[in-house]
């Protein structure tokens, strides 16, 4: 029983300083010039999304000329769930309202957002125009200050 006692903590100490020898020699290893790895592998510095500048861009299906204005999560402004979209979504940044073209459908507004994907999240009143697209921003200051604009609109191809 003794002997157990001063047996196993010496057992697990050797274990733990050969794995510790074993992964500072695998770095040693991957840091030399003469290892095939020249820095040590690190799941912290690789990124398994693509950068935006390497992706293609996406296909333009239809170019519409479209009024835009703004719209904001106020109860003035939206039904009596001002946070919830049509689509019954989340409100967030990049969602529009159009009647015209289904949900989901990506779109861009050049001429306001650059290259910006927009998604169409929502509706707006049955009165207005296919031709007319509100984007969601966050506060009614905000979109007061939008106005109205005019723009063309890209449809984005999947």
């Amino acid at each position: 029983m003794f002997l157990t006692r001063k047996i196993y903590p010496l057992i697990l100490v050797i274990i733990v300083g050969v794995i510790g020898v074993y992964f500072w020699h695998f770095q040693a290893v991957a840091e030399s010039d003469w290892g095939y790895i020249k820095q040590p592998v690190s799941m912290m510095n690789q990124s398994f999304i693509l950068p935006l500048a390497k992706l293609p861009a996406p296909e333009i299906s239809q170019k519409i000329t479209v009024m835009v204005t703004a719209y904001s999560s106020t109860p003035e402004e939206t039904d009596d769930t001002p946070f919830i979209t049509a689509s019954n979504t989340m409100v967030h940044s990049g969602i529009v309202a159009n009647n015209g073209l289904p949900f989901g459908t990506r779109v861009r507004l050049p001429e306001i957002f650059g290259d910006r994907l927009l998604e169409v999240e929502d509706r707006m009143h049955w009165r207005k125009a296919d031709n007319q697209v509100d984007v969601w921003l966050p506060s009614k200051e905000e979109a007061i200050h939008f106005g109205v604009q005019y723009a063309t609109m890209e449809i984005v191809s999947d």
